[in-house]
């Protein structure tokens, strides 16, 4: 499995569905996809073909916000989901964004955070199966 291609593939999915707006109110802007920094754990499952992938993908962020003598630094987007992955076919499904991070230093050192965390709700008394119950690191 090549880590490359795995961050690539899942950033590919979830681009689109980043808050961006949540990280513009705090003068942020995400700039690019940062692959060193990224990382995911895959897990064997009951399914054939399929793995369970639990990821956290950072994103560097640009500082609009301020001026050259108090930019903040550091400023990383980290955004930690899960998925499955068909190692057959190449595809991503079931992909669920659980948290985005925006970590930063100010100009004196101190550091900022803000946080989004996403919850999955059941609505309406509908039970929604566990499809995987094994899950083993690879």
């Amino acid at each position: 499995m090549d880590k490359t291609n795995i961050i690539l593939g899942i950033n590919t999915e979830i681009i689109s569905r980043l808050d961006r707006d949540s990280v513009s109110e705090i003068g942020f802007e995400i700039v690019e996809l940062s692959q060193d920094l990224s990382s995911f754990s895959a897990f064997i499952t009951e399914a054939t073909k399929k793995l369970a992938i639990e990821f956290e993908l950072k994103y560097h962020l640009s500082d609009f916000q301020s001026t050259k003598e108090n930019e903040r630094q550091n400023s990383i987007l980290t955004v930690e989901g899960e998925c499955m992955y068909d190692y057959t076919d190449k595809n991503f499904s079931e992909i669920r964004i659980r948290r985005e991070t925006v970590n930063w230093s100010e100009v004196d050192g101190t550091p900022g955070r803000r946080s989004n965390v996403y919850v999955d709700c059941l609505i309406g008394g509908i039970n929604e199966e566990v499809k995987y119950k094994i899950r083993e690191p690879l």
